[in-house]
């Protein structure tokens, strides 16, 4: 992830930019092996927050991957979240617990 924190005018500007695949990866062979998304979209409705976090893989170890915390929050509505993310074809986890 390559990170570019600045001032423009006055305002801070912060631009992230982040692969959406990587490689899948074995801690214990030190191999890597097939690719996997990067990123996908959050909505946590029992916290009403919603935007981006890093999947993490853990098929090495026979199961699921996991989700990140949230590195980016949306600050527009959930349904706008939803359609972005459809838009540029990133995943969509939703937790309703």
């Amino acid at each position: 992830m390559k990170e570019i924190i600045k001032i423009n005018k006055n305002n801070l500007e912060i631009n992230l930019q982040i692969p959406l695949k990587k490689k899948r990866y074995d801690p214990y062979d030190e191999k890597e092996y097939g690719e996997m998304d990067n990123v996908v979209g959050v909505i946590d409705k029992a916290m009403s927050d919603y935007g981006f976090a890093f999947l993490i893989d853990r098929s090495y170890a026979g199961k699921t991957d996991d989700v990140s915390s949230i590195f980016y929050y949306y600050s527009g509505s959930e349904e706008d979240f939803e359609k972005i993310c459809k838009e540029l074809n990133i995943g969509l986890l939703i937790n309703k617990h």
